[in-house]
């Protein structure tokens, strides 16, 4: 859990109860909290953002494992791939967090489009 919170502004009344569209990926879930009594929004947006892909993450990444757990300080993986497929005992082995570090340039447009 995050803790993150947001307020739906995309609902509607049918037969005596509030509904609330939502979106769930695999495995997902959300509480539901209703705090308020339900009024319209003045500007009614979608509860989930619609994102735009600005371009593609290539190129090499640097993934720090914990020593304590058995895996490599920091390695630089030259694409991204499946631990399971990597020749090192403590990568293929590695049961825990590892950190992602990607170095990229975001796209002039990204920048003044305000995506």
């Amino acid at each position: 859990m995050t803790g993150e919170r947001c307020k739906a502004t995309d609902f509607h009344h049918a037969d005596a109860r509030t509904v609330v569209p939502m979106e769930f990926a695999p495995r997902q879930s959300w509480f539901v909290v209703l705090r308020e009594p339900a009024r319209a929004a003045k500007i009614k947006q979608p509860n989930f953002p619609v994102f735009a892909a600005v371009g593609e993450l290539g190129g090499a990444w640097t993934v720090k494992f914990d020593p304590k757990w058995g895996g490599p300080e920091a390695v630089s993986f030259e694409r991204l791939e499946d631990w399971t497929q990597r020749p090192e005992p403590g990568i293929r082995y590695y049961s825990g967090k590892a950190t992602y570090t990607p170095t990229f340039d975001l796209p002039a447009a990204a920048r003044t489009s305000g995506k």
